[in-house]
This record gives structure tokens, sequence and C-alpha cells, in this order.
């Protein structure tokens, strides 16, 4: 069970945010589960993808790492193209995850191969 973060300044203001987390199991070490925000005022800056640049050449340089697993909100078309177009693959979808405002909103799982 381990964190590796990545964090994006502008001006000194953390402006964006990026972790891997790794499990507990041995039988599952080879898979990675990330997460990531950017704060509203700073989207579509470069921001995002630079983290994901890093995240994803540190897993690659990690022997043990094979997958990178993240869940982005449906509806969340941005977040869902940088993702596609860093090579990740939608695995699935959780229907109902989240509700939001009311809102029922799927968790689409996507999935990156870096072994």
């Amino acid at each position: 069970n381990w964190r590796r973060a990545w964090g994006w300044f502008v001006d000194g203001a953390l402006c964006g945010h990026l972790y891997l987390h790794g499990g507990l199991m041995t039988a599952a070490k080879h898979r990675v589960s990330m997460g990531m925000g950017v704060h509203r005022d700073h989207r579509r800056q470069g921001g995002g993808a630079a983290l994901l640049v890093a995240a994803i050449e540190w897993s690659k340089d990690q022997p043990d790492i094979d997958w990178i697993d993240l869940g982005v909100f449906e509806g969340n078309a941005p977040a869902e193209a940088m993702y596609r177009k860093f090579g990740f693959e939608e695995m699935g979808r959780k229907r109902d995850r989240f509700r939001v405002d009311g809102n029922s909103l799927d968790n689409i799982s996507m999935s990156l191969f870096v072994g």
C-alpha cells in the first residue's frame, strides 16, 4: 500500500494534482490506481497532460507496474478525450456509481498498459 503524487503549480499555487497508489495484495501489485484533478480555472492549459506524462513515464520505469487504472465520470468528455489521447482504453462502466445534484452518473473504468 503506497502512494506517489505529483503537483502542478502556477505562481506558487497548487492548480492540479495526480496520484498513483498500489494495493495491499501481492497478486495485484502489477496494477496501480490513478486519480487526478485540475482546478477549474486552470483546465485546458496543459497541466493535466504534463501530470499524465510524468506519471506514465515514472510508471514505465517501475519493473512491477504493468497497468494504470482510473475512473472518470460519465459526461466528462474533455477528461475522457485526454485519457484516450494518452492511450487509455475503456474497460467497463459502473452504472449509477455517483449521484451529483440529484443526477445519476456512471463511472467509466479506463486502463493503460505501461509494462
